[in-house]
């Protein structure tokens, strides 16, 4: 008797549990499967950090930009005010980089909540399944049609 070992990957959703109801329909006994879900890392990865920072960007790089800028236009602004272009040009350095630091955690912020909502959609769980080699054609079909990401078996 021939033995395969066939695995699936799902996303965590209402077709998993669909796919292995008609699992059993089709005589596959639940110790012949094992459904194995995938812990998300909850930490942040630190390499693409460095690659980033190799890579010429750094966290600084709107509140240095937005700096000059202010800066410039203070000090352009300030031979017509009352303190003189140097006080002013200090003061527009100051708001610009200030701001900057705003701006780039505001940035920070909406990219971590985007990457956050997209791992918590995304879970995933494997399927093993160990059948006969004559069952193996059903159950790829079972598995196709309830939304398996991707198959793969193994013949022994």
């Amino acid at each position: 008797m021939i033995v395969v070992y066939i695995i699936a990957s799902f996303e965590y959703s209402p077709y998993l549990e669909a796919t292995l109801k008609k699992l059993e329909e089709k005589e596959i006994k639940q110790d012949q499967v094992i459904a194995l879900p995938l812990d998300r890392r909850s930490e942040e990865k630190r390499v693409l950090e460095s690659v980033n920072l190799s890579a010429g960007s750094s966290g600084l790089d709107y509140a240095f930009f937005l700096g000059l800028i202010f800066m410039l236009l203070g000090t352009i602004y300030g031979f017509v005010l009352t303190m003189g272009p140097v006080i002013w040009g200090l003061i527009g350095l100051a708001i610009g980089f200030l701001t900057g630091i705003l701006v780039e955690k505001f940035i920070k912020n909406r990219r971590i909540k985007k990457r956050k909502k997209l791992n918590m959609n995304t879970a995933e769980v494997f399927l093993a399944i160990n059948c006969k080699l004559e069952q193996k054609e059903t159950i790829e079909k079972i598995l196709l049609d309830n939304g398996a990401l991707a198959i793969g078996h193994y013949t022994k």
